[in-house]
Parts: C-alpha cells; sequence; structure tokens
C-alpha cells in the first residue's frame, strides 16, 4: 500500500508578516497594529485567488490582534487626553477648590465643638476657639483642642467666622475672601451652615 505524500503549501510573506506585526502590536499598539490589518487582509485576498499558497489562519491572527491592539490604543489615547484635559485646571481654580474643601472642614469642625462643648463659638472668639480654649463666656463646658493653628486659605489669608443672629438664615458662615483679600466681594468662597 502506498502512502499519499502531500507538500504543505508555502506560507505567504504577507500573512507572516501580518502575524508578527500583530504580535508586535501588543508592545507597540496601533504603530504596528495598523499594518498588521493591512497584511493580513492583502495575504488573505492573495491566498484565496493563489492555489498553492498557505498561510491563512496566520493572517487572520495578525488582523485580529492587529484589530484588537488598534482599538485599544485608540481608546487608551482618548483616555489620556481627557485625563489631561481634566487635570489642565487653572492654578485658580486649583486654589479655590482647595478653599472649598477646607472650608467644609472648618465646618465639620465647628459642628464637632459644638458636640463637645454645647454651643456654637461666638464671633468674637470666631475660629481661634478650635485652636485655645475661650476665657470669655460662653465657656465651653467640655472643650478639645482641634487645630495647633488656624489653617490659613490658599492666598494666605485667615478665614473668617460669622455667628448668625436669631433674625438671619443660618447658624454660622465660615468664608475667604477670596484672591483679592477683601471681605464681601465677587471673589469670596464661603459657605453658611444651616440647622
Amino acid at each position: 500500500m502506498s502512502r499519499k505524500i502531500t507538500h504543505k503549501k508555502p506560507d505567504s510573506r504577507l500573512a507572516t508578516a501580518s502575524c508578527i506585526l500583530g504580535l508586535l502590536g501588543l508592545v507597540f499598539g496601533f504603530i504596528t497594529g495598523l499594518p498588521a490589518i493591512f497584511f493580513g487582509h492583502t495575504a488573505r485576498d492573495l491566498i484565496r485567488r493563489r492555489v498553492g499558497l498557505g498561510g491563512r489562519r496566520k493572517a487572520l491572527l495578525g488582523m485580529v490582534l492587529g484589530y484588537i491592539t488598534t482599538i485599544a490604543s485608540f481608546v487608551v489615547l482618548i483616555a489620556f487626553a481627557e485625563m489631561k484635559k481634566k487635570g489642565t485646571k487653572s492654578p485658580r481654580d486649583t486654589k479655590r477648590n482647595i478653599a472649598r474643601a477646607q472650608i467644609a472642614e472648618l465646618v465639620l469642625e465647628v459642628e464637632n465643638y459644638r458636640d463637645i462643648g454645647g454651643s456654637y463659638p461666638t464671633g468674637e472668639q470666631g475660629l481661634h476657639a478650635l485652636v485655645e480654649k475661650p476665657a470669655e463666656p460662653p465657656v465651653p463646658v467640655r472643650w478639645r483642642q482641634q487645630y495647633f493653628t488656624v489653617p490659613l486659605d490658599p492666598w494666605g489669608q485667615p478665614y473668617h467666622y460669622v455667628r448668625k443672629k436669631p433674625d438671619e438664615l443660618g447658624l454660622f458662615e465660615i468664608f475667604s475672601s477670596g484672591p483679592d483679600g477683601l471681605k464681601r466681594t465677587d471673589d469670596d468662597i464661603s459657605r453658611t451652615r444651616f440647622p
């Protein structure tokens, strides 16, 4: 009984190139991913037309890897561009956000002062009551130091504390005089605590 000898079809060079470039795309992204797609499509057309040419699987693998790495690269680039866009806030915006965060923290600390001592600091006692126990009435029954020094705003100015009167809305207000350093101007950043 004679064995039938089958000769393996030689692989298309374009299919091999597509496969190699597709694998390189895992490292280099779309730089080699796009040529992998092009060579893969070209190799498949060539293999379809020529009877004695092989490498269809290599061409397919190169194309698939090329598409995956190219799409992934563009997704990463778009995400990076969005992050960079969000991160390019002006220093003024950054300082305003820091001031808002510090004011929110100060509001919480004033609330803690009230929870521990029984009442809010008066306007005269101000935020210094968080640093040193007030000697003037109303003296809190219990007191705990909450800061070593009252923090300054991002422009190096002290935060202002205003205790609201009974006929005014809110319990107290903490504000920064903003970049211009002047109280009650348009660039002030403030927060009022409501009951």
